[in-house]
């Protein structure tokens, strides 16, 4: 009876510091994504590390959609697959945004220097999918049952980007 109650219990208790110790000082090398900012990635130890959870927060109107799209380019020039989920703004908005940040070209100058904005990114070693959800429409497990979706057709995202993550469904948790 008691083996039986306790199927599906986490048996992880977590790391014992003191008897663990020598292991801990051991796993000093990880691998990180960098923000794109030298400063920023210092203070971060190079950047957000695998299964790491960064979180930007500033009041309305600052940058923060800006800011993400910054990290997320500087992931996909270093050869790295970002999963950009935007809960506000449409996906060839936040295009606009990743193309002006990739090509150094102003949007309003995009139609312009079409050629030249082609070439550069063509030129970009990883990608990027951008998907939008209406706000409050998209929960955790929408979000969840889309990048095992997007797995399925080889893309594995490295990097994934939640842009206001503040707007997703949290009824379904």
């Amino acid at each position: 009876m008691t083996a039986a109650s306790k199927v599906g219990i986490e048996n992880d208790l977590g790391i014992d510091y003191i008897e663990e110790f020598e292991s801990i000082i051991e796993e000093v090398k990880r691998t990180s994504v960098s923000t794109g900012w030298d400063v920023v990635d210092d203070l971060m130890d190079g950047g957000l590390g695998p299964g790491e959870l960064g979180v930007v927060m500033a009041p309305s109107g600052i940058g923060k959609s800006w800011f993400l799209a910054k990290i997320a380019c500087s992931a996909i020039k270093a050869g790295l697959n970002v999963l950009h989920y935007t809960l506000e703004l449409s996906e060839n908005y936040v295009g606009q945004r990743y193309t002006t940040i990739l090509s150094g070209v102003q949007t309003s100058e995009h139609m312009e220097r079409r050629e030249e904005i082609i070439r550069k990114i063509k030129a970009i070693k990883g990608r990027v999918k951008i998907k939008y959800y209406p706000p409050r429409f998209a929960s955790a497990k929408t979000l969840s049952a889309h990048i095992d979706k997007v797995k399925t057709t080889g893309f594995n995202p490295d990097l994934i980007i939640i842009d206001y993550a503040d707007l997703l469904n949290s009824s379904e948790l």
